[in-house]
């Protein structure tokens, strides 16, 4: 029972020590997300600046995203395309992007966008286009119908940014159970408490001994 309960307290540790390294991993990862953005002009936009195009056809509003420099030429395919989401048609392009993505080989591995506002005139909009499923390129800027202002750009490989930030959480989780296991040991006074040591003990041989004498005795009798 010893050797059960020592495995199960074994197993047991560990399954809080991984927890504890993914509670730990998740705000770090998103704050060393936050520090891949950076901004962004019109003057110096990356090739691969995702941005909405919409327009309208007999079967509803279409959408796709693309990178910036491909833009005047989609244009020019599509007379009286728009660069910013209709007003109350936020359903229905998603659900064209979404037929799009099933449908098309050629299209990206994820392409989303948010609505995040509308201010003097522009929407803000934060744009998705992911060609490979391990990439991350994301785009913030505010659109007319007609035109766009970037403002911030995030790109990323998720299993570089992952593999940087596991480490860390490690080390964190690490420290924080070595801290944790010496406040417990000060305030039990130095006497730690093992569940897989607690055993049943027999008795000294001589006690043994001397049971069996005088349960002889008490027979002869």
């Amino acid at each position: 029972m010893s050797f059960f309960l020592r495995i199960l307290s074994m197993v047991l540790c560990a399954v809080l020590f991984v927890a504890s390294c993914l509670l730990v991993a998740v705000p770090i990862f998103h704050l060393t997300e936050r520090g891949y953005v950076r901004p962004v002009t019109a003057d110096a936009m990356p090739d691969i600046f995702p941005v909405l195009v919409v327009w309208s056809t007999s079967e509803g509003w279409q959408a796709r995203i693309l990178p910036y420099p491909h833009l005047k030429e989609f244009r020019r395919a599509h007379a009286g395309d728009i660069l910013r989401v209709p007003d109350g048609a936020e359903a229905e392009v998603r659900a064209s992007l979404a037929r799009w993505l099933a449908t098309d080989v050629h299209a990206p591995a994820r392409a989303s966008f948010r609505v995040l506002g509308e201010k003097n005139r522009r929407q803000s909009l934060r744009v998705e286009y992911d060609l490979d499923p391990k990439q991350v390129n994301v785009g913030w800027y505010a659109a007319s119908e007609t035109s766009v202002a970037p403002e911030r750009y995030l790109f990323y490989y998720f299993p570089g940014l992952l593999m940087a930030v596991l480490p860390l959480a490690f080390l964190i989780a690490l420290v924080l159970w070595v801290v944790g296991y010496l406040a417990l040991v000060r305030l039990t006074g130095g006497r730690a408490v093992e569940l897989t040591h607690l055993e049943v003990e027999p008795p000294p041989p001589a006690e043994v001994s001397h049971g069996l004498d005088s349960l002889h005795r008490g027979s002869a009798q």
